[in-house]
């Protein structure tokens, strides 16, 4: 399969596919990578959680699905754009309320705003995005009133086989970037100018450390 990206924006995109662990060819196509460090890693978390719920948040809907299939036997929901309103009140109802969800899956975009997780102390980002609002919203979502635990943040960026970072340590950046400087955050015209710009430099200055 063939995958083409034709500007920088389209690169940051086809690169947090990668991270995420699947590609989109230039025919719209989708395929899977046969090996995803970051789901393996993922298996070994959720383990060492024993009997702890976990919220997980990711951009992709493709993620989502593949999380839903993998874990499907430990009990597994998600909230995100193609769930039905009144299958998601379900879900949030089942998980703070019952044994039989212990992993929540979050799209940030569709779950921002309103909802409380106060039942799981961790929070997971298996992906990310430059969108600090939605970052910053979704970690609240277990960060709310109810909530006697310690809490957890954890994020998972993928490497280089030499240790090397990649897109996700650089969206980390903007996001932390952003959160010194929240009186500014919401001019998204210019925060994506500046991300653009921003990672146009690093992808040339990578490219010429590997020529």
């Amino acid at each position: 399969m063939r995958a083409e990206a034709v500007n920088v924006l389209s690169k940051m995109m086809k690169l947090r596919q990668i991270t995420s662990g699947y590609i989109v060819g230039a025919e719209g196509t989708k395929a899977a990578f046969d090996v995803n460090p970051k789901l393996e890693d993922l298996d070994g978390f959720i383990d060492e959680l024993g009997d702890e719920k976990l919220v997980i948040a990711c951009q992709f809907k493709e993620e989502i699905y593949t999380l839903l299939e993998r874990y499907k036997d430990l009990g597994c929901a998600a909230i995100f754009g193609d769930e039905p309103v009144h299958k998601r009140d379900e879900s949030i109802r089942d998980f703070r309320k019952t044994d039989k969800i212990k992993l929540m899956i979050l799209q940030p975009q569709a779950a921002a705003h309103g909802i409380t997780l106060t039942a799981a102390s961790y929070l997971l980002f298996l992906s990310l995005d430059y969108n600090f609002e939605y970052y910053y919203q979704t970690a609240k979502r277990i960060e709310r009133l109810g909530q006697t635990q310690n809490m957890f943040v954890i994020h998972s960026l993928a490497v280089l086989s030499d240790g090397s970072p990649t897109i996700d340590s650089d969206l980390m950046d903007v996001l932390a970037y952003k959160a010194r400087n929240r009186d500014v955050l919401f001019d998204s015209a210019v925060v994506l100018a500046d991300v653009a710009e921003e990672q146009a430099e690093r992808l040339i200055k990578r490219g010429e450390s590997r020529a």
